[in-house]
């Protein structure tokens, strides 16, 4: 059972435990609390006033919820999470506040009442205003039991983790999986235009309309490859496009930029732009060219962005990894020369993954090409000594149990070949001996599975 509020301390105590907390502080004590279940904060129970001081004074998004009709309480850091349920949520039950998540949120709450236990919740997504417009975030909520008087328990603490990043990031690596794996399965340069667009399907949330063009040579019409996310008599993205003034679109501004061209999608002329699993259409665009195709034409990837997110380096750089992918597979089975659509640029970081499974070894690849890298993959450690050999990596990341030669092995022969690539050991072991063992081998480094996405990138960063 929850503990009702009870008296304690005196009224004119409550400006001590009320003092602060920004605006929520001044809320908190403006609000008539005798129309709700809590009564007046003069005979609010300690435990309460000094759960209540706590939040207010922290940084961290939290929620408190009080008694048994779970009164709902909260800061100034969650106040962007409850959009414009602020600020009439102060008081008020939290099943009403929390409607959209109770089905989640309150056996959770139930068990920290009833059994003291804590929990967090899968991520959960809230459109969160920030820099002026509404971003998609995501964040865990983790249910802490606050101690009431008498033994009892008093309330549920909630805290709020950003976990944004690593969902976004999460979401493309599986969506440029898929790609790849729709476009192993084309057998002609056309068969992988549609594979293409089916494979980025899985992009939808992030790029809710997809089009790839073929640009003539001489840059006067694009007709349309393939599509994702628009009907067929898509006013937007029709079958072909006159290039010119008249057009919206600029292709020529996109094909001269190795970045492509960033498109605002304001112009009256785009039509009705589809909005996939969104309510409203993507607010920008990014066109890149992909690779060069027979008789001089360039193929152009239109991608609308999703339009609740920042349009940053590194959703740029998925959207060219995307490109990247499909000029691969063209330009392989349309044995067509691979000289790039896009000015040179300096040479990116070099790894070898070497592990004998795909699953992880692609994981890493999708990982680290986000982070700007060119990877390649050996799938034992016989093979890894002659990708070595061939593609001479900056780094290389060497899972130990390998068939043919294992991780210690493998990095042995490495060494005695001359390399001098910074060599990581990837290893569910973490003896003291299993590093020892490494260092023996010729490793400069030993991680244990599954490796930290921060640690990973800072690695990178290090040998760069």
């Amino acid at each position: 059972m929850i503990e009702a509020s009870r008296k304690a301390q005196p009224f004119r105590e409550a400006p001590d435990f009320l003092a602060g907390g920004g605006e929520l502080g001044e809320r908190t004590r403006a609000l008539q609390w005798t129309r709700t279940p809590l009564g007046s904060p003069g005979e609010w129970p300690q435990p309460l006033r000094h759960a209540l001081r706590l939040m207010l004074a922290s940084r961290q998004p939290m929620s408190l919820w009080w008694g048994d009709g779970h009164t709902h309480l909260y800061n100034d850091a969650c106040r962007v999470l409850l959009g414009t349920g602020h600020p009439s949520a102060l008081g008020m039950a939290a099943r009403v506040v929390w409607g959209d998540w109770w089905d989640e949120l309150e056996p959770r709450a139930d068990a920290a009442i009833r059994r003291h236990e804590g929990s967090t919740t899968a991520p959960l997504r809230f459109l969160v205003e920030r820099h002026g417009r509404a971003l998609e975030s995501y964040f865990t909520m983790s249910a802490h039991a606050v101690p009431g008087e008498h033994g009892a328990i008093g309330g549920v603490l909630w805290t709020f983790n950003d976990i944004t990043a690593s969902v976004l990031r999460e979401r493309e690596m599986a969506a440029l999986s898929s790609l790849r794996r729709h476009l192993a399965g084309a057998k002609d340069a056309r068969a992988a235009f549609a594979q293409a667009g089916e494979g980025l399907a899985a992009a939808r949330h992030d790029l809710p309309f997809v089009a790839l063009y073929s640009v003539d040579a001489a840059r006067t019409e694009a007709r349309l490859a393939a599509r994702c996310g628009a009907a067929a008599a898509s006013e937007a993205l029709p079958e072909a496009i006159t290039l010119g003034d008249a057009c919206p679109w600029p292709f020529p501004a996109a094909l001269m930029e190795r970045e492509g061209a960033r498109v605002r999608l304001d112009d009256p002329r785009f039509g009705r732009l589809p909005h996939g699993p969104w309510d409203r259409a993507p607010r920008e665009a990014l066109m890149l060219p992909v690779c060069a195709l027979d008789g001089g034409a360039t193929l152009v990837l239109v991608a609308g962005l999703n339009p609740y997110r920042v349009v940053d380096d590194a959703f740029e750089r998925f959207v060219d990894l995307a490109a990247s992918a499909i000029a691969s597979a063209i330009q392989v089975r349309a044995q067509v020369p691979s000289q790039e659509a896009r000015p040179p640029e300096r040479r990116a970081t070099r790894i070898l993954v070497a592990d004998d499974n795909r699953d992880a070894a692609e994981t890493l690849q999708i990982m680290l090409e986000m982070m700007g890298s060119e990877v390649r993959i050996a799938k034992d450690g016989q093979q890894a000594v002659e990708i070595a050999a061939a593609f001479a990596p900056d780094l290389i990341l060497m899972d130990i149990g390998m068939p043919k030669l294992d991780g210690h092995e493998a990095c042995a022969r490495i060494r005695a070949a001359g390399s001098d690539a910074f060599i990581v050991a990837l290893t569910g072991w973490a003896q003291d001996e299993d590093k020892a063992r490494s260092r023996q081998s010729g490793f400069d480094e030993h991680l244990v599975k599954p490796v930290d996405p921060a640690k990973l990138e800072s690695l990178v960063a290090a040998i760069t």
